[in-house]
């Protein structure tokens, strides 16, 4: 049953099974991202959910505000500064705002991360099943999804990791998900999220 609706997840964000990891929802894998790439210095946008921020906040590392423009699109030229000011540790950014619906340019923020070396999470939650999330063409190394948002169950969301990501620190708690997220998955929520994603590709 899991490994089934692993198999559909994966297939609707065009990512590969071997790299999803179920988690409780977009909150944990948001927070798990962060701590677990935070060292010193991370650059997050200035529109992100709580989640993000107050984890952001709570990794100790010095957090700097990417700037928007009025539209409320992150300003290329403010995060290109940022970038260029030094090292940094994670760029995380959300997909489209949950306040305005305000789409991202990520490609664009992924190319800049890129040329700096450093990685680029993406909080998709509010995207998946209304727009196209193509996990490979977004150029992200990390995106994070939750299942009540596209009419699944609460309590369970994914993790999207680009194979070329920098590890993440696993969850200790078991040998479940390959080691990387300890603790009996929830098995009916895996189940209900692939059935709801196969419903959305249905219509």
């Amino acid at each position: 049953m899991i490994v089934d609706s692993t198999d559909t997840t994966a297939r609707a964000i065009n990512s590969r099974p071997e790299d999803l990891v179920w988690t409780s929802g977009a909150s944990e894998a948001n927070s798990w991202v962060l701590k677990s790439l935070a060292r010193s210095r991370i650059l997050v946008s200035a529109i992100e959910h709580d989640s993000t921020r107050l984890a952001a906040d709570a990794t100790g590392a010095r957090v700097e505000t990417i700037g928007v423009d009025s539209s409320g699109r992150i300003d290329l030229d403010s995060l290109a500064g940022l970038l260029a000011a030094g090292p940094a540790d994670l760029v995380s950014t959300v997909h489209a705002s949950n306040e305005t619906g305000v789409i991202q340019p990520i490609r664009e923020i992924a190319e800049l991360a890129r040329r700096h070396g450093v990685p680029l999470h993406v909080d998709c939650a509010q995207t998946l099943g209304k727009i196209a999330v193509d996990f490979e063409r977004l150029g992200a190394d990390y995106a994070t999804f939750s299942a009540h948002k596209i009419g699944g169950p609460k309590g369970v969301g994914f993790l999207a990791t680009h194979r070329h990501a920098p590890r993440l620190a696993p969850l200790v708690g078991g040998k479940q998900q390959r080691g990387l997220r300890g603790g009996t998955e929830n098995t009916l929520g895996v189940a209900l999220t692939g059935r709801a994603l196969a419903l959305l590709d249905s219509e």
